[in-house]
């Protein structure tokens, strides 16, 4: 279905070849406490500046994109004690998703290296009830 660029359960199974990120999302949910998502998130904006660094060297990384979903993750962070534990277990996935720069698609020398990570994103924030904070991806 089309929804102006913006990709929800609905279109993406998470089991499946067609969307194999959303399987390694899957693999990566784990309980987390909410005390936990302090040093999350200061894993994020390390793997930020990190990115940040790459763009010297790989010029096609998109840091609009990173910083877009350095964003919405952190906020997810912020809101962690609002979330139950099973949310909290997406939120978790979804940042350590992000996290993996040799995921599906790789990060930083692919020039879509960042689209299957805002497409996680997306269902993550669908999953929990923040769909307001989701990312327009352009079509692929």
């Amino acid at each position: 279905a089309d929804r102006g660029g913006y990709v929800t359960a609905e279109d993406t199974p998470t089991r499946g070849s067609r969307m194999p990120h959303l399987k390694q999302l899957d693999e990566l949910c784990q309980p987390t406490p909410v005390a936990d998502f302090i040093r999350l998130k200061r894993r994020l904006a390390t793997h930020l500046i990190a990115l940040e660094e790459q763009q010297f060297e790989y010029e096609d990384l998109d840091l609009t994109l990173a910083r877009q979903i350095t964003d919405r993750l952190t906020s997810l962070a912020d809101d962690a004690g609002t979330f139950g534990s099973a949310d909290r277990a997406w939120i978790r996935g979804a940042i350590d998703y992000f996290l993996i720069t040799t995921d599906v698609d790789n990060d930083v020398i692919s020039p879509t290296g960042l689209v299957d990570d805002a497409h996680v994103l997306n269902h993550t924030l669908e999953r929990v009830g923040r769909p307001e904070l989701m990312i327009e991806i352009a079509s692929q």
